[in-house]
């Protein structure tokens, strides 16, 4: 991990970090998701775990603020959080900067009229955003503009599909409207943002929450015998996904903090769901916490956390094992480091540190 925080602190280009060969974007990108703003929180959040870091990151985190367009009429390419501007005015906002706060919190309003409903682009992500500034700061309008994003995002959770409730995903990424069920576009990723928010609802939705949560989870579920998926769409497809963003890691993150005891056929669902990510086995995609390793086994994390069983914290650590070993060979097949929180070699540091301490707080989902 110490190598890995070294090298992004000596890679620093301009206002970013050199893109990689994999990553189809200009050179070099903004984004939370695999832009400098998430490289800048990731190598912040090390720091604070004890890593040193010889880069001053405040700094950088203006720096990359500053270079964004000044305007914000692109629609969610501008205003969405893992995928557009928000991210990177938030972290700016994160190390103290009052013009990035101002301008996150105009992104956050402007983005309340987007329908794509899913977290990388949708409410649920400038959700977050103002979440953690309600963190951090003592300012009303972070609880407004929860209060108004999860209001949004429950008058849109009303279509019905096998007798239960969901998000349709509208205008997303210039496709056909889709019905989405994972983490990173869909159902379960929605859920997620409202249960980290969930003490800014009042209490007849956050019952309501869980409730319509769980029957939409088990609905969904596709078993095998004693193991469960879930498919990408709520149509008849098969549940052949198994990552953060699609697929049963997704379900187990966001989901696991609904307390155990409540719901007790939900309870056994997302032990399967674990059953299902350790029998597949390391994914072959590579290392990542979107579509890698190192997000499937913040699922064991979140198992651990839930249950304290400690074989979820081993296996959570011999995936990390795996992760090591898959970013080695990467780093050799292409011949240079992956300067990226989501999809890149910052994410794996974060998931090392995370199996050290037993944390299953995913940076930029939960923790910031």
């Amino acid at each position: 991990m110490s190598q890995i925080v070294a090298e992004a602190s000596s890679a620093w280009k301009d206002v970013g970090w050199p893109a990689h060969p994999d990553e189809d974007l200009p050179e070099p990108s903004s984004i939370l998701y695999l832009g400098a703003s998430g490289v800048v929180l990731a190598l912040d959040a090390l720091r604070r775990a004890g890593y040193t870091c010889p880069f001053d990151v405040p700094a950088a985190a203006q720096h990359v603020f500053e270079a964004l367009p000044a305007a914000h009429d692109e629609g969610w390419e501008s205003t969405a959080y893992l995928m557009g501007d928000a991210g990177a005015a938030l972290v700016a906002a994160l190390f103290g900067h009052e013009d990035a706060a101002d301008r996150l919190a105009t992104l956050c309003e402007a983005n309340l009229s987007t329908t794509a409903d899913e977290l990388c682009t949708g409410v649920p992500g400038t959700m977050l955003a103002a979440f953690a500034m309600a963190q951090n700061r003592h300012d009303e309008r972070w609880g407004d503009l929860i209060q108004k994003s999860a209001d949004a995002l429950w008058s849109r959770w009303n279509v019905e599909v096998r007798g239960v409730d969901i998000w349709e995903q509208r205008g997303l990424y210039g496709f056909i409207d889709k019905r989405f069920l994972g983490a990173g576009h869909g159902f379960v990723g929605n859920v997620g943002a409202l249960l980290v928010a969930e003490h800014f609802l009042d209490n007849e939705r956050r019952g309501a929450l869980k409730r319509r949560a769980i029957a939409a989870t088990l609905a969904f579920a596709q078993r095998q015998g004693e193991r469960v998926n879930w498919p990408v769409l709520a149509d008849d497809s098969p549940a052949d996904r198994l990552q953060w963003c699609h697929g049963a890691p997704g379900f187990v993150i966001a989901l696991a903090g609904i307390p155990v005891g409540e719901y007790p056929d939900f309870d056994d669902l997302l032990l399967q769901a674990g059953e299902t990510i350790w029998d597949a086995g390391p994914l072959v995609k590579g290392p990542s916490l979107c579509h890698g390793t190192s997000g499937n086994g913040f699922a064991f994390l979140a198992l651990y956390r839930r249950t304290g069983e400690k074989r979820w914290l081993q296996r959570a650590r011999r995936f990390a094992m795996h992760a090591i070993a898959q970013m080695g060979r990467e780093r050799e097949r292409f011949g240079l480091a992956r300067y990226s929180l989501w999809t890149g070699d910052l994410g794996v540091a974060l998931y090392l540190n995370a199996c050290r301490t037993g944390d299953p707080r995913i940076l930029t989902l939960n923790t910031w």
